[in-house]
């Protein structure tokens, strides 16, 4: 109990920091209760009755519209990015990253964390839950034409795939069993819709399709400079390293001296070799 006490207090404390005003703030706070509330009786969900809620919130040294939908997912990706700071950029990287590309982007939350550090920034988000999309646009709104949205699922093949999204907001995942289709579309058909001479930022949490999408290093991964990825299911670290080492990469695992809290790969390709190195370093 102890425990979850101090997480609370600890996500009371973001929503007090993020709200731009008092109402704001007490809102957020208010939802994010609840949200754990619901969690606690079995009631939260992704429901349709789940319509967003509009916050004004401040993002390093500018504001933003925000919304989120009570009693969902979106209050456990909001804490997971802006209270644990699950995407944590080390600070000797900041001023490098000019393209982000967030596959698996949700409702927004990871992109508008990584506006506070690269306010200047391009962002491709991709993600194919329709609910989900619908918040994004509103979300990414305020960045205009720097931000663009598209509405698929990542994965080893384009054209339509089984996509399951009875769960939480966040837990979608491309299935085998009757459900929802959704569009589909390979990492390298996102570079060249959107034109992408380089990926200095790629951000990939597809629950479970990264296995797929990142078996046999795709010929768009020379581009990318940094990667943080959250692994699943059978897709273990060495998997993933294997996959990625021959086109230069070094995994950094969670937990490193660099501070990062998801698996991160670092290209000397485009980082440069020695900056590389020094990122790279694993006491």
């Amino acid at each position: 109990m102890s425990l979850r006490s101090s997480q609370y207090r600890n996500e009371i404390r973001t929503c007090s920091r993020l709200g731009a005003r008092w109402p704001d703030r007490l809102r957020l706070a208010a939802a994010t209760l609840e949200f754990h509330a619901a969690n606690l009786v079995g009631s939260a969900g992704p429901g349709p009755a789940h319509a967003p809620d509009h916050y004004r919130v401040r993002l390093g040294s500018h504001e933003a519209d925000l919304w989120l939908r009570r009693r969902s997912g979106d209050f456990f990706i909001l804490h997971e990015t802006f209270t644990l700071h699950a995407y944590r950029i080390p600070n000797n990287w900041l001023g490098q990253v000019q393209t982000i590309v967030d596959l698996g982007a949700n409702v927004g939350l990871t992109t508008l964390f990584f506006t506070q550090f690269f306010p200047k920034a391009r962002y491709v988000c991709v993600e194919p839950n329709p609910a989900n999309a619908a918040v994004l646009r509103r979300n990414l709104a305020c960045l205009g034409s720097r931000a663009e949205v598209i509405e698929a699922a990542v994965a080893d093949r384009s054209g339509q795939v089984l996509f399951d999204d009875s769960g939480q907001s966040y837990a979608g995942h491309i299935a085998d069993e009757t459900c929802r289709m959704v569009r589909s579309c390979t990492l390298d058909e996102v570079v060249t819709a959107c034109g992408l001479d380089r990926i200095d930022l790629l951000k990939i949490d597809i629950e479970g399709a990264e296995r797929d999408v990142l078996h046999g290093a795709p010929a768009c991964l020379e581009k990318v400079g940094v990667m943080i990825i959250e692994l699943h299911g059978d897709y273990p670290l060495s998997a993933f390293e294997k996959d990625v080492a021959p086109l230069g990469f070094t995994v950094i695992p969670p937990g490193s001296p660099h501070g990062n809290a998801m698996v991160i790969a670092a290209s000397s390709g485009l980082l440069g070799a020695a900056q590389c190195q020094t990122l790279c370093t694993i006491s």
